[in-house]
């Protein structure tokens, strides 16, 4: 039933706005059809997951979302069919790290913004520490991406999607072992590195 609502909303709402707003994906076979995998990139219009969720059919992505979109019952449901779920950016929401600890754990796909929150500029922002975590703790591979936006109807966008790689590879972890401050520092500052080399791409 969830799929039947997914088309139904690609076909009166997004197709019109793709449309209005035509991206085009660069390096999508970078990313696996199955396994577990975190996609992280940039943040800068409402329209970015909409876009993620539309334009790459070779998985279907589960998205971290704020919760003040689902405050109203028909954004809500929306966000929903759309396979966002929410959490509250002004605190530890342990909800939110458990979903996003059990979909990992069973093998699905999540797009994580970790800037925490939309940025009009070009320039980085300093990321949040939960992807790192849960990268660290599922051992699963992250995608980074760069999305590049003109914010103008019908001028085209990029979307440059990046090599996979292992926080846990490139920081020398081994599961089980305690997840440091400087650990997470170190974490942030590679994958800001990756997601923001590719715009020059």
């Amino acid at each position: 039933m969830k799929r039947f609502w997914e088309i139904v909303l690609l076909i009166i709402f997004f197709i019109p706005l793709i449309l209005i707003y035509p991206t085009r994906i660069v390096g999508k076979r970078n990313i696996r059809r199955k396994g577990r995998v975190i996609l992280c990139t940039n943040h800068q219009s409402s329209v970015d997951p909409i876009v993620i969720w539309s334009r790459i059919f070779r998985r279907r992505f589960n998205f971290m979302a704020k919760e003040e979109l689902f405050h109203n019952k028909f954004f809500g449901y929306i966000c929903k069919c759309l396979r966002a779920y929410p959490v509250n950016r002004n605190t530890t929401d342990i909800k939110s790290i458990k979903t996003t600890m059990d979909m990992l754990r069973r093998e699905k796909a999540v797009c994580i913004f970790p800037e925490g929150t939309r940025l009009k500029s070009d320039e980085s922002n300093e990321l949040k520490s939960g992807v790192i975590i849960f990268a660290l703790k599922t051992d699963s591979p992250i995608v980074p991406a760069y999305i590049k936006k003109k914010f103008r109807p019908f001028c085209f966008n990029k979307m440059v999607v990046g090599q996979e790689f292992w926080l846990s590879k490139e920081l020398g972890y081994v599961k089980g072992d305690k997840i440091t401050p400087e650990l997470i520092e170190e974490g942030t500052k590679l994958l800001s590195k990756k997601i923001y080399e590719l715009k020059e791409r």
